[in-house]
């Protein structure tokens, strides 16, 4: 079976999200690639010491058994995180499975314990964020968060986007039921491709993971995106601004 990156999908948002303070329990990660059990995690914060915890996902959709996680210093907002599954869950993943990515609370006592470090929430919420992980022979993921509002023109900026092979890197609307019409498109080579920033204001999110692999519903506030300063981050949209929602 195939398991490499079929592309690398960045999808256009409607609603502009607030950045996230530090006083805030949060966490920023898409579905994307991964060889070794490591996840890239965008962004996460927490008020307090706590932990990010990597959970299985119950047949109810909810956070179940933990299998990996890092602890976190209250006060930070921490960016590009890495947060690795346990070598024996790892090892039995398959091609591609759905985790939570949850914050949660330090007890008194060193180290994790699911029973003394409680799940966190957040608006009502649980404070983490489901995504689906692939399971590949090289890592596949995109960076597309900001921390400011940005403002989406004739292109847009993606932080960082690591292909596994040559791909495509989509803008893509974003439906209830999943990546709608393409609006703007570029070809990457494999590797990690580094991008710049700049002043803009519009939202997107993006996933890094085999089409085959993406949950049937996905919805999600979106990632902040913004108007390309240099060559090496521009995606160009179509000139009606709608593109080809046919192509594949």
């Amino acid at each position: 079976m195939q398991r490499s990156l079929a592309a690398l999908v960045l999808m256009a948002c409607l609603a502009v999200a607030l950045p996230v303070a530090a006083h805030v329990n949060d966490v920023e990660a898409d579905s994307q690639t991964a060889t070794d059990g490591e996840i890239a995690v965008e962004s996460t914060s927490v008020p307090s010491d706590g932990f990010l915890v990597v959970h299985r996902v119950t047949d109810d959709g909810d956070p179940g058994e933990p299998i990996g996680h890092v602890p976190l210093e209250g006060g930070r907002r921490y960016a590009n995180l890495g947060v690795t599954v346990a070598p024996a869950a790892w090892e039995s993943w398959g091609d591609a499975r759905e985790v939570w990515l949850v914050v949660h609370e330090s007890g008194d006592d060193p180290g994790f314990d699911p029973d003394d470090d409680p799940i966190q929430r957040t608006l009502g919420g649980i404070a983490g964020e489901r995504i689906t992980v692939a399971k590949g022979s090289a890592r596949g993921y995109v960076l597309a968060e900001d921390f400011e509002p940005k403002t989406i023109g004739d292109s847009a900026t993606v932080r960082r986007v690591v292909a596994p092979e040559r791909s495509r890197l989509e803008l893509r609307v974003r439906r209830p039921s999943g990546p709608g019409p393409v609006v703007g498109e570029r070809t990457l080579s494999a590797g990690a491709t580094r991008t710049s920033r700049s002043p803009s204001r519009a939202t997107c999110s993006a996933t890094a993971v085999p089409r085959r692999f993406w949950p049937a519903s996905r919805t999600r506030t979106g990632r902040r995106c913004g108007r390309a300063t240099d060559r090496s981050s521009r995606t160009s949209r179509s000139s009606t601004g709608r593109g080809n929602p046919g192509r594949r």
